[in-house]
């Protein structure tokens, strides 16, 4: 599929508007929000505990979680196709000037070309199987698996899909998201899959959402 293309995503990922928008923190992030920062700091200390030298690996760009690596001690390299998002994203980290921080530009599929096995005693993801083709999720954790030490952890954030979720009314999302207990992009994808819209909107075969086929009722709900 030419969307999970190693140039369909860099141009994706890696626009203007793309970039500004994901750098971005706070409530208007689609990044992990504080509660999903704890989990993910539980594990990292769990997974490095005793360790000399600590290293981590992210998938991808996301500041939240290089920040929280180098925080809890470990030299951190991030790894995304698109070198402009990963400038962008260090400029907005709190330990941009760190010394154990580090990024490469790469596909991730081709991470055991330049990075040692065993290498890293935890990898972090922010929704990174969400990018490549489901049918290769197995693919990349067995690359995953290849680099991490024999007790490393893989810590990672996904977006899911429950079909036996009942179904919800716009009402209430708007209502949470109104509260700050969502983010605009968790709206709409609640909306297409759990809500009226889903039906209409979410392709069970592809595993894919297609906004276009409810943002104008959408809109309208919303207003």
């Amino acid at each position: 599929m030419k969307r999970y293309t190693a140039e369909s995503l860099e141009k994706t990922w890696g626009s203007d508007d793309s970039a500004n928008a994901r750098a971005k923190r706070g409530r208007w992030s689609t990044g992990p929000n504080e509660d999903e920062l704890v989990v993910f700091e539980r594990f990292i200390k769990r997974a490095i505990s005793g360790v000399k030298n600590p290293k981590a690996l992210v998938l991808g760009a996301t500041t939240e979680l290089r920040d929280l690596a180098i925080k809890n001690g470990c030299d951190t390299l991030a790894v995304d196709l698109s070198h402009k998002l990963l400038a962008l994203f260090n400029d907005a980290m709190d330990f941009k000037d760190s010394e154990k921080n580090a990024y490469m530009k790469c596909d991730w599929f081709r991470m055991k070309l330049f990075l040692a096995q065993a290498s890293f005693d935890v990898v972090l993801a922010d929704c990174s199987l969400n990018n490549v083709p489901p049918e290769d999720n197995s693919a990349l954790m067995g690359i995953v698996s290849s680099l991490l030490k024999k007790e490393g952890y893989f810590i990672t954030r996904n977006f899911m899909f429950c079909p036996e979720e009942k179904k919800r009314e716009m009402k209430d999302l708007i209502r949470e998201y109104n509260e700050g207990r969502n983010t605009p992009v968790g709206l709409f994808l609640e909306a297409g899959m759990y809500t009226k819209y889903k039906d209409i909107a979410y392709d069970m075969s592809k595993k894919e959402l297609f906004w276009q086929r409810m943002t104008d009722d959408l809109i309208n709900d919303l207003s």
